[in-house]
Parts: C-alpha cells; structure tokens; sequence
C-alpha cells in the first residue's frame, strides 16, 4: 500500500471493462490549504489486483484541481483508489465507454459508472486503516 503521509484513502468497487474504455478521476481541493494526492488504478487478476497507472504523489494547491485517465487496453474488472492528506479533497471517477461512431454531437466517451462524492468507501489511515461510517 502507498505511503503513510496519507490520512484517507477512497475506493470505488471493482466495474467490468472492455478493451477502449476508460477511467477518468477527477479531484478537487475545496481548501485553503494545499492537499497531497495520489490517484491508482488497478487490475483484479485471478491472484490479487496489479496497479496498471499510478500518479504518484502530487500536490494540490488551493481551489484547484488534477486528475488522471486511462485506456482499458485488456478487458477484465478495475477499480481505483484515491489517496488524500485533506479531508477537503473531493474526489470523482467514471468509468467511460468508447461511444458508437456517427453518433456526434455525442462524447467519443459516455460514463456507465460513476462515483461521485459520497458514493466511495472512504477509510481514515492515520494511526491505522479503519472504514469511515
């Protein structure tokens, strides 16, 4: 698991993906203060989850935000996770697929699932994992 300089971490359930999808996460730093991210995509496999995009920590300053995407490019189940040292950081995925072609003005990407704000377990790591009620 990521770093310890993190106080919450989000997670979506597991969504089913084909091959052209796509995961979209989108975070907001509704603070004054500046917020340290991290935003992870995984894979399930048969024997646990492997990471397929990691954004590493970042910084979010002030009423700004940041994100990160992905192209499924193996069908299979994925779900993100989101770290956070702010609790004011809010966080938002959908999971996108590829619109049929000749359909514009429509979005080449139409969410099928979304996690908006309030629709994540959401879990305090600090002093250790617990689930947030």
């Amino acid at each position: 698991m990521p770093g310890g300089e993190f106080a919450l971490e989000y997670v979506t359930g597991a969504v089913s993906m084909i091959i052209g999808d796509g995961i979209v996460i989108h975070v907001t730093n509704d603070s004054q203060a500046e917020a340290i991210t991290q935003l992870i995509i995984y894979q399930n496999t048969g024997t646990g989850a492997i990471i397929k995009s990691d954004s590493g920590s970042y910084p979010l300053v002030p009423t700004w935000m940041g994100g990160a995407s992905y192209t499924i490019q193996e069908s299979g189940e994925y779900w993100v996770r989101i770290l956070s040292t702010s609790e004011f950081v809010i966080p938002q995925v959908s999971f996108d697929r590829l619109s049929e072609p000749g359909l514009n003005p429509r979005p080449p990407f139409t969410p099928f699932v979304m996690y908006e704000p309030g629709g994540f377990a959401v879990f305090e790591l600090q002093p250790q994992r617990r689930r947030r009620r």
